[in-house]
């Protein structure tokens, strides 16, 4: 079974609860986490059990209104019963009590989408993008995000999202095989375009007096290598490009990754390489943009690793801007 099929086949609600709680300790498993570990089991029972056993913890959870983490599992409770519009209205209500709290957000997200056939379109990443403004480690919604981004098809920002997810969650996780599908998956459709797109980006000469009228930016970066430098990577070695927002964000406002072999090249951003919603190329009028060449192929920056920045660009610029790679990461 291919990782595609394999994923496009996950509920992603399912997975939640388990992201959600790797490593914790069974002191600080919350009342959603035990609601979570008696709603995985159903699937073993009898549908006429399931309907006792989810009864049974519907009328406990009733009995403690007003815990967000309590009307969280109830959603869930709803949610497996495809009780949409139910859960839809319990979050709604309990996100008017604790209105940037990540977990609700992300939930909120996952039943807009299931309502709307599984398109997360619209109010859905929004939120996810809302979740991820507050905490940009909530686990859930990095997960979700990244699989939206996969899906549309924008795999290095979903790689990136990703990684990140992997960095939170212990590596003797039964969560980071699945991690490392997704990852693989993207990384193998992102090779495939590599060539075609590099081909497309190779300009015959730099114009820099190119027109730039958009109303979306658009940044053009003529990125090239030290001989020296390029000698001790690989052909097939990874090299990401990127834009980030000033104060250097965990999220790049737009990236991209190509190989060593296709440099000397011009590599042009634009908010379709975004990774949330509203952290776009657009939303900032100065940015850091980069080149970071890594042996390891990994969206996390690590020693050994080669980069160039330029800081403070316009993202209105009409200008081709030249970076060179030549800076070792310590």
């Amino acid at each position: 079974m291919s990782v595609r099929i394999f994923l496009s086949g996950l509920s992603v609600l399912s997975l939640l609860m388990v992201v959600y709680h790797e490593g914790q300790s069974a002191d600080s498993i919350s009342e959603s986490s035990i609601s979570a570990d008696i709603d995985s089991e159903f699937d073993s029972y009898a549908s006429r059990e399931q309907i006792k056993l989810k009864k049974e913890l519907e009328k406990y959870l009733k009995a403690k209104p007003g815990e967000f983490e309590v009307q969280l599992s109830q959603a869930k409770v709803l949610f497996d019963q495809q009780q949409y519009e139910e859960a839809d209205a319990l979050i709604q209500s309990t996100r008017e009590q604790f209105p940037d709290q990540p977990d609700l957000l992300a939930y909120h997200a996952e039943i807009i989408a299931s309502m709307n056939n599984g398109s997360f379109a619209g109010k859905a990443f929004d939120l996810l993008g809302r979740s991820l403004d507050i905490d940009n480690k909530h686990k859930p919604s990095l997960w979700m995000m990244a699989l939206v981004n996969q899906q549309s098809g924008n795999d290095e920002a979903a790689v990136i999202l990703f990684e990140l997810l992997k960095r939170e969650i212990p590596p003797d996780s039964n969560s980071i095989e699945l991690i490392d599908a997704a990852i693989a998956f993207s990384v193998t459709r992102v090779d495939t375009r590599s060539e075609s797109d590099a081909a497309n980006d190779m300009v015959a000469d730099v114009d820099s007096t190119r027109d730039n009228t958009s109303v979306n930016p658009e940044l053009s970066l003529y990125i090239t290598l030290d001989p020296e430098i390029s000698s001790t990577f690989s052909p097939d070695d990874v090299v990401y490009v990127y834009a980030q927002a000033a104060g250097e964000s965990a999220m790049p406002l737009a990236v991209t990754r190509r190989q060593i072999s296709d440099f000397p090249t011009t590599v042009k951003l634009d908010d379709s390489m975004a990774m949330m919603p509203d952290q776009s190329l657009s939303s900032s009028a100065m940015v850091t943009v980069g080149a970071r060449a890594s042996r390891s192929g990994t969206a996390m920056p690590l020693a050994g690793d080669w980069e160039v920045k330029l800081y403070e660009v316009p993202v209105d610029t009409s200008e081709v801007i030249p970076l060179n790679i030549q800076y070792e990461l310590k």
